[in-house]
């Protein structure tokens, strides 16, 4: 389980070279955590299958400082999962919406 100092990393499909690292930063992190606890159990637990298998795969949506102004920018996977979280922290099957997670 990551600490303080070490990002949340995954790997995720990568549609040019197969798969790749990605990671979720502290600060990325701090935001969710005050969303509550039920988004940080999401990043955990739903986000590994979002990006290994995505309904849809989105680039160039944004960018941050740290990008390399040559490429489209970054990644925007998309999907569904069969579950979520409810506020309470409580694995629900009930999927609130139709994009549940794009990273």
């Amino acid at each position: 389980m990551p600490n303080r100092r070490e990002p949340f990393t995954f790997e995720a499909l990568d549609p040019e070279v197969g798969t790749c690292k990605v990671y979720i930063r502290e600060r990325r992190l701090l935001t969710l955590a005050k969303l509550g606890k039920w988004k940080l159990l999401e990043a955990r637990d739903l986000v590994p299958n979002v990006l290994e298998a995505p309904t849809v795969i989105f680039e160039g949506l944004r960018w941050e400082g740290d990008e390399d102004k040559d490429r489209p920018g970054w990644r925007c996977y998309c999907a569904r999962p069969t579950s979520m979280y409810d506020k309470r922290g409580d694995e629900s099957h009930r999927i609130r919406t139709k994009c549940s997670w794009s990273l």
